[in-house]
């Protein structure tokens, strides 16, 4: 990220926000990973909707990570407090 002279601050309550979601991310990934492992080590109904379970909070992991790492890396536009001229976090 390359901060120019005179760029805002990037609120805290959106870098908490981002922490929030890349926490929720991380631990949705933790969740991806146990249901991988358990399907392996224990004796499912059904492997492939067990696998699609997993496969689907990975997805979700990413995702969530993703918007964190958005959220924590968004600068307002030079010369504007927001990209949104509604957002409440810049008013």
């Amino acid at each position: 990220m390359t901060v120019h002279p005179g760029d805002a601050p990037i609120p805290t309550q959106l870098r908490a926000a981002s922490a929030v979601v890349a926490v929720q991310g991380l631990a949705l990934l933790a969740a991806a990973a146990i249901l991988v492992v358990m399907t392996i080590a224990g004796h499912p109904d059904d492997v492939p909707r067990a696998l699609l379970g997993a496969a689907m909070a990975l997805l979700g992991a990413v995702i969530l990570v993703s918007c964190a790492r958005g959220c924590w890396r968004s600068v307002p536009p030079p010369g504007r407090r927001s990209s949104c001229s509604s957002c409440w976090l810049y008013r």
